[in-house]
């Protein structure tokens, strides 16, 4: 329970430093759905469409034409009033139809334009979701490039405080009994003539971080540790007197450059020989000094730590055990990248993928609401529901095929401009660009197949066709 407080308290305080970046971020992402949004509301409300124009000249003249039963013509108000036109009503009618004809123009028809348009909503939502799609992955791949240990994953390490000769016989034989024919190496802490501890660290950039490495202190046998094999190369280097370092921008002209630093002695900095190799896992980094290497330098070496390539369980009570020995010893394992995803962003997917959904479905719908004429027709001529229910779902392939494509484009440009803000650190940082492929694929693939397929497996009755009198 307490390792889960601590973290939390990380991720608060993680979370409140980077809260100007996650601002910028949200700000990047809802400024151009609101900019989108907006503007197709203007849009929508500003157009008039050649039907909506029709009823609105028809509307002007405030009657129509009706044919009664006995053959009549009659000029009906709209209250519902009506009186005989006998003589003129054929003047009237032609007139009224030449009216339509002239406001129609020739060859023309009048065609709903609401599955032109839903392929625009449809294109903001998914561009939407690309680029926070986009976004995200990139942070995800930034946040594990950018995690770096200096054990392998799996190894295990028990280090021993300032404790004298005694004390460390008796943790080792502790350890030993507690892990029994488990390999150990032994690694070493370094010291002053005055008995004050030090570290040998050293500074490198990883993924464009300026991080701070220590060194460790051991033989061939924590050597094949780090790098999970044996390196004849590396460790004839090492017997030579010379580090091994695993990070191989660390070092300049065959040279690892070192701050010794104590809380109660003085800093040194010194420069050692040192050879680059491959350590046992990408993530790793960190270097590996001889002791000779490090008592030329004027400090001592006493063996106070432990290393073997052992996980223990869950429920292990090795930490408490060693303990027990010495309240001095800390028991860490190396468990690998383990990533916390930020709940905000992911949100933010999640309910992209929710709105394209139903945006989808929505389309759906329209391009069935449209085809109801041409659905009467084809019922009129014997065509089976199996074929009306057919040519919806190309017509919803069509529209939801042609908004993804277009949000797919939209979205790319605005997913690679948030990169920036959630990958970089500082100046110099590069930027992590990270395409989630297979996202993307079933994003541009798989809604249209969605609305088809909805549209294949929606039952609907008979489509009843209105028709002017």
């Amino acid at each position: 329970m307490s390792a889960v407080l601590a973290a939390l308290r990380i991720a608060r305080r993680n979370a409140w430093r980077s809260r100007g970046r996650s601002a910028l971020i949200m700000v990047m992402i809802g400024l151009p759905v609101l900019v989108i949004t907006t503007v197709l509301t203007l849009v929508e409300t500003m157009s008039v469409s050649p039907r909506e124009g029709l009823m609105a000249a028809l509307g002007a003249a405030d009657a129509r034409l009706m044919q009664a039963p006995g053959g009549t013509v009659l000029h009906q108000q709209p209250d519902g009033t009506s009186w005989d036109t006998s003589g003129g009503g054929a003047n009237t009618a032609g007139r009224s139809a030449a009216d339509v004809a002239a406001l129609l123009g020739p060859g023309t028809r009048l065609i709903p334009l609401r599955h032109r348009r839903a392929p625009i909503g449809l294109a903001a939502l998914t561009a939407t979701v690309v680029a926070v799609g986009i976004g995200t992955y990139s942070a995800y791949m930034d946040e594990r490039n950018a995690y770096t240990s200096a054990r392998p994953t799996g190894m295990l390490a028990i280090w021993a405080g300032t404790i004298g000769d005694p004390a460390w016989s008796r943790l080792r034989s502790e350890a030993v009994r507690r892990l029994p024919g488990v390999p150990l190496a032994a690694g070493y802490q370094v010291k002053d003539a005055q008995g004050h501890r030090y570290a040998l660290r050293y500074t490198v950039r990883w993924n464009g971080i300026r991080t701070r490495r220590t060194a460790a202190v051991g033989d061939r046998t924590l050597l094949r540790l780090l790098q999970g094999r044996d390196d004849p190369r590396a460790a004839a280097a090492l017997a030579g007197g010379k580090a091994v370092v695993f990070d191989a921008a660390a070092l300049r002209d065959g040279k690892l450059a070192l701050r010794a630093s104590s809380t109660s002695g003085p800093a040194r900095r010194l420069e050692v020989p040192a050879v680059p190799a491959t350590p046992a896992d990408e993530h790793q980094s960190g270097a590996l000094l001889p002791r000779g290497l490090v008592e030329q330098a004027g400090f001592s070496t006493a063996e106070r730590q432990l290393y073997a390539m052992y996980r223990p369980s869950p429920q292990s009570t090795l930490a408490r055990d060693l303990a027990k020995v010495t309240p001095r010893v800390t028991v860490a394992s190396e468990e690998g990248y383990r990533n916390v995803p930020d709940p905000s962003l992911w949100g933010w997917l999640g309910g992209a993928l929710v709105l394209v959904v139903g945006g989808t479905l929505a389309a759906t719908r329209l391009a069935a609401a449209d085809m109801r004429p041409e659905q009467a027709t084809m019922l009129a001529i014997g065509a089976p529901p199996t074929m009306l229910r057919t040519v919806v779902a190309g017509q919803a392939l069509y529209i939801s095929g042609l908004g993804a494509l277009v949000g797919l484009l939209a979205g790319t440009v605005t997913g690679l401009a948030l990169t920036r803000p959630m990958t970089t650190h500082g100046a110099g940082d590069p930027v992590t660009i990270a395409v989630p492929w297979p996202f993307l694929v079933a994003v541009v693939v798989g809604l249209p197949v969605l609305a088809s397929a909805a549209a294949l497996v929606i039952r609907t009755g008979p489509p009843l066709a209105r028709r002017l009198l």
